[in-house]
């Protein structure tokens, strides 16, 4: 059997002011054909497609494209085309074909398209007058929409936040659908929308309400009817007409059975929605708790998370700690690629005085004038190691480290993944040496940090991935929609569905 596989990846923040450019595809690699299967063979959810194929003797894939770009802003018109052309191009060179596999992220937004995965889902059947089997693998915070759901025949969803489980979500999509196209297995699908989001930063599989969701999810995917079952807590930051959480369930022959399940899997969820919500600290609370600290690391997560599309160069924290004058050891990272100019023009162990930061996120920050010596100067690429988010070859661009007194500013051109300490250890900073470590990620940080921390702190600072929902400017979301409108049966309400989508022009969160 002939399968395309593929993967089309990015998370959307519909407020943040950094758009998504071709650009920032390249950055983390387009890969085309042949090269995919060398290149991924070992991780993320591509390499779960290729082991999958790799236990079959039937099974030939023909991969097309791998686009991957790190969480930014709605993707820029031009660059959404040409990436959907590559795609369609190498999906009309591989024909004929048996079946489609992909590995898609859920919450892709472009310049007036809303859901870009349920577009090229629908593109691929209708246009291309495919009637052959579509099966996608998502990230649990996927906005599951109508137009997902009905050009695809299973779709699996990530178990774990953090995110570790990548390759086992490919591997069984995989599986799955091979048994699909082989007609063992027929699903019966069941899916529910719920009228609901919330903050991402108790989206942790490991403890508190979410462990106890996925919990309930494992104890039905043991049943023998149950062929898998997936929940969607939504990330957040997205201004569009399907916004909610979602529940997915597929049964082997029985769709009553299906129904129950869902049911099930939505009402826990239901009742589970307020736990959802903690409350943060402020960063000048943080800081002098850190004061009092005689040993032990301090780990601080701000909203500015590099991992939900933020900017990554939003001064808060940073400008607490210069104000409250900071003896003991800080670790923090900020993008900004004209102090990375800077440093490289003034050279390794000189100093420098530069207005650092606070030129992105315009809103609900400024820069903050610093005078440091420049200890170091990196090319800002290095390799993840399976983490967070799987295997990655990472480019920040160039970037440098700052040391202004206690503090040490890690400084790229481009944002990455913060959450992990190989972006510090790759310019030679060991994170377990300071008192306090700031991770620009709502919850991913914990699988790198949590063993190692003395104390976690999340910190109540205004950015385009605060908790406080309440500071973004929703226009074409449905409502009601919990936490902003009362909601009491959730069952029994008429949705009102927007059908605007938004404009990278037009959005973003109000000032404070």
């Amino acid at each position: 059997m002939r399968i395309a596989i593929g993967q089309i990846w990015q998370e959307q923040n519909t407020f943040s002011p950094m758009t998504t450019r071709l650009s920032d595809f390249e950055q983390n690699g387009l890969y085309f054909g042949e090269a995919i299967l060398k290149q991924f063979s070992g991780s993320n959810e591509l390499g779960g497609f290729i082991r999958a194929a790799e236990d079959e003797d039937d099974i030939k894939l023909l991969p097309t494209i791998r686009a991957f770009a790190w969480p930014k802003g709605i993707v820029k018109k031009k660059t959404y085309e040409k990436i959907k052309e590559e795609f369609m191009n190498h999906i009309k060179k591989s024909l004929p074909l048996d079946g489609i596999l992909l590995s898609l992220h859920g919450s892709m937004v472009a310049e007036g398209v809303c859901d870009v995965e349920g577009e090229l889902l629908e593109t691929v059947r209708k246009d291309l007058s495919l009637d052959i089997p579509i099966a996608i693998s998502l990230d649990l915070h996927a906005n599951v929409t109508e137009k997902i759901v009905d050009n695809t025949v299973f779709i699996e969803a990530y178990h774990t936040c953090p995110h570790v489980d990548l390759f086992r979500t490919g591997y069984k999509t995989a599986k799955v659908f091979f048994s699909v196209l082989k007609k063992d297995i027929d699903p019966a699908p069941a899916y529910v929308k719920m009228p609901v989001i919330t903050p991402v930063r108790l989206h942790n599989t490991n403890q508190g309400p979410l462990k106890k969701i996925f919990k309930l999810i494992e104890k039905i995917e043991r049943k023998n009817d149950v062929i898998s079952a997936s929940f969607f807590p939504v990330q957040p930051w997205l201004d569009v007409p399907e916004l909610g959480w979602s529940v997915a369930v597929y049964t082997r022959s029985d769709g009553a059975h299906a129904r129950e399940y869902v049911e099930e899997i939505s009402h826990l969820a239901w009742k589970s929605k307020d736990k959802f919500f903690t409350e943060e600290t402020p960063p000048e609370r943080a800081i002098e708790e850190a004061r009092k600290m005689k040993r032990g690391l301090m780990v601080i997560s701000d909203s500015d998370s590099t991992t939900s599309g933020a900017p990554g160069d939003n001064t808060c924290i940073l400008n607490e700690l210069i104000t409250r004058k900071v003896n003991y050891p800080a670790l923090l990272s900020l993008v900004d690629p004209e102090v990375v100019e800077k440093a490289i023009r003034a050279g390794a162990g000189n100093k420098i005085t530069c207005e650092i930061g606070g030129k992105l996120d315009t809103m609900h920050c400024y820069p903050v004038k610093v005078t440091a010596k420049v200890k170091t100067i990196t090319d800002g690429k290095f390799n993840l190691d399976g983490g967070h988010i799987g295997k990655l070859s990472i480019d920040m661009g160039k970037t440098v480290v700052l040391e202004a007194g206690s503090i040490s500013i890690l400084v790229s051109a481009r944002s990455g993944p913060v959450y992990e300490q190989t972006v510090y250890k790759h310019a030679g900073l060991d994170p377990e040496q300071f008192r306090v470590v700031v991770v620009k990620s709502p919850v991913g940080f914990r699988k790198a940090y949590e063993t190692v921390a003395k104390k976690i702190v999340l910190a109540d600072c205004p950015g385009f991935s605060s908790s406080n929902l309440d500071l973004f400017t929703y226009n074409n979301i449905p409502r009601p929609l919990y936490p902003f409108d009362k909601v009491d049966n959730w069952k029994k309400i008429k949705t009102e569905r927007r059908s605007n989508c938004p404009n990278s022009t037009k959005t973003g969160s109000k000032s404070t």
